[in-house]
């Protein structure tokens, strides 16, 4: 998500279903209470999970 994919673009590199994929990203964006991407990248950055 933190690097722009699509939720199809990520189903296909993890082998799983669009759907779990659109179920898992629902969930992680609930709970971190972040609903924009721009913001998930932020996030993602910060902690070192992508590179700027």
């Amino acid at each position: 998500m933190a690097e722009g994919l699509t939720n199809v673009e990520i189903a296909e590199k993890l082998d799983l279903s669009q759907k779990t994929i659109s179920n898992i990203s629902q969930s992680v964006k609930e709970k971190l209470g972040i609903h924009r991407p721009a913001l998930i990248t932020k996030l993602a950055m910060k902690y070192g999970l992508i590179e700027p």
